[in-house]
């Protein structure tokens, strides 16, 4: 991870948040001396630089919504270790109107 400059996450949401087998990533990645250190001021993200997609499954959960309470944590996880740079692409919904979350998954996509 610490030489790729583009990292992509698919996530689904479970129960409004993330998956345990992705907190199981996040305890594999997240290192001391490896992808953050402790400084004079406290912990100091050491993967800058990079950018993150985080491609978002989930039956209803929208990103940004009321009932949202993974995005910030991802956000945060990844700040934590230097990757401020994070887009979030929404699939939500996709069990209600599978066409329509496509279309604007794939708008989103071909935005970036």
């Amino acid at each position: 991870m610490q030489e790729a400059d583009i990292l992509v996450i698919g996530l689904a949401v479970y129960n409004f948040s993330v998956p345990a087998a992705f907190k199981a990533w996040i305890d594999q990645v997240v290192r001391s001396k490896v992808t953050f250190h402790y400084a004079e001021n406290g912990p100091e993200g050491l993967l800058e630089n990079k950018k993150a997609y985080v491609v978002i499954a989930s039956g209803g959960t929208q990103v940004g919504s009321d009932i949202d309470f993974f995005s910030a944590y991802v956000r945060h996880i990844l700040a934590f270790i230097g990757i401020t740079d994070v887009t979030f692409i929404d699939s939500s919904g996709i069990g209600r109107d599978e066409k329509k979350v496509l279309a604007c998954a794939n708008e989103a996509i071909v935005a970036l």
